[in-house]
């Protein structure tokens, strides 16, 4: 049985729920149960080996010794074995468990009837009937005792039946004449029976074809509505065809079942079933708003049948509207379908981190429908939730019992057992669910995961990418069912797999697709986060990207370590990454706890880096504290760094639709002239720094409905700054101190609505700033105020297009600006097939003070980023364009080429306020190409022209060094090689060319500088098992080659101008 219909509510529902917390109460009795009865339905009998007598068996009862089990006509049981095996089975039959005489496993006889087994042991054990003997290894099949003959049908793993052995897709059949093998076995072969088939308001016209469906025989039932549907009236057809719809959605024909339902609301436009069935049609197919009107159809032409409300509150709860699904199910827990209406509410209760109230729900309802498996399937997220991770698999497993044919089931499962670090039952399952539903991501994104886990980067690349296929085109997963966040695995998401490849552009585009589509979709802002670490001049993309994930995650599985949302570090990139670490070790599920990480690295140059941080998560509210150190006595005299930085976040989710955030941050550094220059006498050697910074975040995220929402983000800041260093002026050197002092606020709001056409975003900010600095004596009052107002849409066009409009206004007042400017902003993403898209933009923006280098202004338009490590003031044109193509299975290309027209302010001391007509651009190419399962290689391509004024040449940090132009080409080229085992390898050169004319500005002195080299690095690292961390020993500069170079961002240097060998050690625990 595995429909419900509205003849299930009985008064015997109560003794069910009593006999239910009575075999729970016998469970605890067996401490080593041979066998559980996990699930029963109908009548289910039980026969233990000392006691001729049969007895009624309770759900939770545990038999400790020999049992017989027989189950009558329709009924049905689910049994959980002692060696980690689940036994499904369908009335009638009958089956014996025994004790293996040599072994702790047990061993399975079935008499009659049919059984379904479903095994995730590494131990073997033997299951037979009465023609045939089978020894099992870790596998799923199908047993089924007949009369004339006995019949096996293998789906995954190794059985060796009567000295045969079988492989997925085999069936042998066994009779006294003889044995016949049979191949190609459909992927729910034989197991009508076991499905869950969606609920339908029972109908007088379809009553004996329900009543057959409901007894497991899904093939009679079939035939009556077939029979009906050929014959009587409009409605009489209509019903037929919505049997047909939910008993072709459990047997994985999702095209007939959208056939059925379309003919049913044809038919009988006026019949809640046939909407009924037409949601479960939509829904089976991803289109959840489809689906969600079909049930609202259905539910407004229902007359006091609570089933098409109770689909609505469902859907409602699918589409993100907790409040509705709550009201909607509310007033029917004790109505006909209190099962239903209690496992909606049970996610609702997830949805608001509320566990244990969502455990009592789920409980509840698997008391009053044995045979539900999404009930299974909530009660083991309730009990992950609350960190009881082996319980809550094992509720999963159940759920897969109940209903074998449903892929995303077998998802959640091979979820759980990634979870417990068990790698090939999950790739198991995730292959049996991709068989039933070729059509959904969830499979192939989970199995993403695990093959990362798996230190098989190149494998997980090829299953992400099949998930984006299947999702839209889009990297960012969401699953069809929706009835939980699942945000541990979205934050975990693809920016993982990009990373350990170091596709960078790749991640970018995927970034810029989903974000096209939906601009408040956290895992997007952190998957193009990630993209812009180590790129000059982005470090405000950066941040900005950082600073919306934040605000946007519903919950914070896993804070930002504090040297990921540090501002100018100037820490050169390789040994120490301000990349988050935490990324290789975001858990899948959100769980209760609390989980600790460290790392370590130390080299050459006196370099030494640690990070620490703590996290507590209690239902609703998340802590973290953190702390990084960094210190090196640098390259060369005087380039010496000390950086600390601590970090203290609280992140609570005060209802489902509110969160708020509160975050607090220092930073303390001192250093000298970190810079790198194409001469070796432009350096300072009396140059010292110091920069003190406390910042403090608030925000604030609600959802008023789904699609609208609010966000709101105030930042403030206190920096106490400063530089000592010797003025040359030829003839008399001066010593000169510059101490600052500033308390910049930053508050902004932003609005979303969703509609029709697309989405619109409307934002507002405030910036104000209050300072003072002293120049030797001379003390200078600084006050900058700033007012900004934006708007952007979001459509869709024909033909994959996805538009993007927007209109800012800035209002600057500051030392060298005072100006309003307007600055429109026209974007386009454009499909053209599933392997090539093209991205077109052109924009105007003005660079503003932020602090933190942080905004919840949109950072970049169709994938071009708009804000820039620019002057504030800079109003910037930038018009880019971009292709990038699939050529193949494993060999992604692209190009993109930018230009930027820059009007920068500056101070003239005679000519006041003046503006600069300065020249960026950028042009980069990429091929990145996966040849074997083990080996990736990539090729990028960068040219970055920039040219200022004569006027206003760049000035750099050393204070004797301007820059007028600069032309930097740079072509690395990297292979990287990773074993099953944890070893990997990451070998990279990197052609540079690079010329420019700059000036020395303590003498008036212009220079032309150009040089040529090429840098190789390398790491050798190996992944420790079970996902405790990371080793790893390099060296950047391997040959150390000798470079005349200019910093293109000297807050964010790019290469090391000497050999550095360096170790590194991560650990996590939780």
């Amino acid at each position: 049985m595995a429909v419900l219909t509205g003849d299930f509510w009985r008064p015997a529902a109560a003794a069910g729920v009593l006999l239910y917390l009575l075999g729970m109460a016998m469970a605890q009795a067996c401490e080593h149960h041979l066998a559980r009865l996990a699930s029963a339905d109908g009548q289910v009998e039980a026969q233990r080996a000392a006691d001729a007598d049969w007895h009624p068996a309770a759900v939770g009862e545990a038999f400790c010794e020999d049992v017989s089990v027989r189950v009558g006509e329709g009924g049905s049981a689910a049994l959980e074995l002692a060696n980690d095996t689940l036994l499904r089975l369908g009335g009638p039959s009958a089956a014996s468990i025994r004790r293996h005489p040599n072994a702790a496993t047990p061993t399975v006889r079935i008499e009659r009837g049919r059984g379904h087994f479903l095994s995730r042991t590494r131990q073997r054990f033997d299951a037979s009937t009465p023609y045939l003997n089978a020894a099992i290894d870790g596998t799923e099949f199908l047993l089924v005792a007949a009369h004339a003959a006995d019949e096996l049908v293998l789906f995954e793993g190794r059985v060796t039946v009567d000295g045969r052995q079988l492989v997925p897709g085999q069936s042998l059949r066994v009779s006294p004449g003889g044995s016949e093998l049979r191949l190609a076995v459909r992927s729910r072969e034989g197991l009508e029976w076991a499905l869950h088939y969606p609920p339908l308001a029972t109908t007088a016209a379809l009553r004996e074809a329900q009543a057959r469906l409901a007894a497991g025989d899904a093939g009679a039932a079939a035939q009556l509505a077939e029979t009906a549907a050929g014959s009587g009236g409009p409605a009489e057809r209509a019903q037929a065809r919505a049997l047909q719809t939910v008993i072709a959605i459990a047997q994985g024909d999702t095209a007939a079942a959208d056939r059925f339902s379309a003919e049913a609301v044809t038919l009988a436009g006026d019949q809640p079933n046939a909407w009924l069935a037409r949601s479960y049609a939509r829904q089976a197919l991803f289109d959840l708003p489809a689906a969600l009107r079909a049930a609202a159809r259905a539910a407004a032409l229902a007359k006091g049948d609570q089933l098409p409300t109770l689909r609505l509150a469902e859907l409602e709860l699918a589409s993100g509207n907790h409040r509705a699904a709550r009201r909607l199910a509310q007033p029917a827990v004790r109505g006909p379908w209190a099962a239903l209406a209690l496992r909606t509410l049970g996610f609702a209760d997830l949805v608001a981190d509320d566990a244990a109230s969502a455990q009592a729900s789920f409980e509840q309802a698997a008391a009053l429908d044995p045979l539900d498996p999404l009930s299974r399937l909530g009660l083991g997220l309730a009990l992950i939730r609350q960190a009881e991770l082996a319980a809550g698999r094992r509720q999963m497993e159940i759920a897969v019992s109940l209903d074998p044919g449903q892929s995303l089931l077998r998802s959640y499962l091979a979820k759980a057992y990634l979870s417990e670090h068990r790698s090939h039952p999950a790739q198991a399952e995730l292959g049996r669910a991709k068989a039933l539903d070729p059509a959904d991501p969830t499979p192939w994104f989970y199995e993403a995961l695990g093959l990362l886990a798996d230190n098989r980067p190149v494998e997980a690349l090829a299953s992400l990418e099949e998930s984006v296929k299947r999702n839209d085109n889009r990297a960012v997963y969401r699953s069809k069912l929706q009835l939980d966040e699942d945000l541990a695995a979205r934050q975990a998401g693809a920016g993982r797999v990009y990373e350990a490849l170091g596709f960078s552009q790749l991640a970018q585009r995927r970034g810029a697709e989903s974000l096209a589509a939906d601009p408040a979709d956290f895992s997007a802002h952190r998957l193009l986060a990630d993209s812009y670490l180590g790129v000059p001049n982005h470090e405000t993309g950066r941040l900005s990207e950082l600073l919306q994930a934040q605000l946007w995650q519903p919950h914070s599985v896993l804070p930002l370590q504090p040297q990921g949302r540090a501002e100018d570090l100037a820490i050169r990139q390789g040994a120490v990454s301000l990349q988050s670490g935490l990324n290789e070790y975001t858990p899948l599920f959100v769980r209760d706890g609390v989980s600790a990480f460290g790392s370590a690295v130390g080299g050459g140059d006196g370099l030494f880096s640690d990070d620490l941080m703590a996290t507590v998560l209690a239902g609703p509210l998340s802590i973290s504290a953190a702390q990084f150190r960094y210190e090196t006595d640098g390259f060369r005299d005087n380039a010496d760094q000390e950086i600390d930085l601590y970090d203290l976040f609280a992140h609570w989710r005060v209802t489902p639709d509110t969160g708020v955030q509160v975050e607090a941050r220092r930073s303390r550094e001192e250093r000298g002239d970190v810079g790198l220059y194409p001469f070796d006498d432009v350096h300072s050697s009396t140059l010292r720094q110091f920069e003190d910074r406390d910042t403090y975040r608030l925000g604030l995220r609600h959802d008023w409905q789904p699609g609208n929402s609010t966000l709101v983000s105030v930042q403030r800041q206190t920096v106490r700054a400063g530089q000592d260093f010797e003025l040359d002026l030829g003839f008399l050197t001066l010593p000169v101190k510059v101490r600052g002092d500033s308390r910049p606020l930053l508050a902004e709001a932003q609005q979303v609505l969703r509609g029709a056409a697309g989405r619109l975003l409307l934002g507002a900010g405030h910036y104000r700033e209050n300072g003072d600095v002293d120049i030797g004596g001379f003390a200078l009052d600084r006050r900058t105020r700033q007012h900004n107002g934006y708007a952007y849409g979001y459509l869709k066009g024909p033909q994959g297009m996805l538009w993007t409009l927007g209109l800012a206004v800035d209002a600057v007042d500051a030392d060298v600006i005072d100006k309003t400017r307007i600055s429109p902003k026209l974007g386009l993403v454009w499909t053209l097939d599933a392997r090539t898209t093209l991205r077109a933009a052109a924009l105007r923006a003005v660079k503003r003070e932020l602090v933190g280098k942080g905004t919840i202004e949109p950072v970049q338009v169709a994938g071009f980023v708009q804000f820039f490590d620019d002057p504030t003031g800079t109003r910037a044109d930038r018009y880019g364009l971009g292709l990038d193509r699939q050529l193949t299975d494993g060999l992604d290309v692209g190009v993109e080429a930018t230009w930027r027209d820059l009007r920068t302010p500056y101070l003239d001391f005679l000519a006041g306020r003046q503006l600069g007509d300065d020249r960026q651009q950028l042009h980069r190419a990429y091929a990145y190409w996966t040849p074997a399962p083990r080996w990736a290689l990539r090729a990028e391509y960068r040219y970055q022209l920039d040219e200022y004024s004569d006027e206003a040449p760049r000035g750099v940090e050393s204070g004797n060094w301007a820059i007028f132009d600069v032309r930097t080409h740079s072509l690395p080229l990297g292979l990287r090689y990773s074993h099953p085992s944890g070893w990997l390898a990451d070998v990279t050169a990197t052609a540079y060319r690079q010329s420019g004319d700059y000036l020395v500005t303590s003498g008036g002195e212009q220079r032309h500088a150009s040089d040529s080299f090429c840098l190789s690095d390398a790491r050798l690292a190996y992944r420790l098992p079970r996902r405790l961390g990371l080793v790893s020993v390099g060296v950047l500069n391997m040959f150390d080659t000798a470079v005349q170079f200019q910093d293109a961002d000297p807050q964010h240097p790019e290469l090391y101008p000497q050999r550095l060998l360096y170790g590194s050690v991560s650990l996590m625990l939780d």
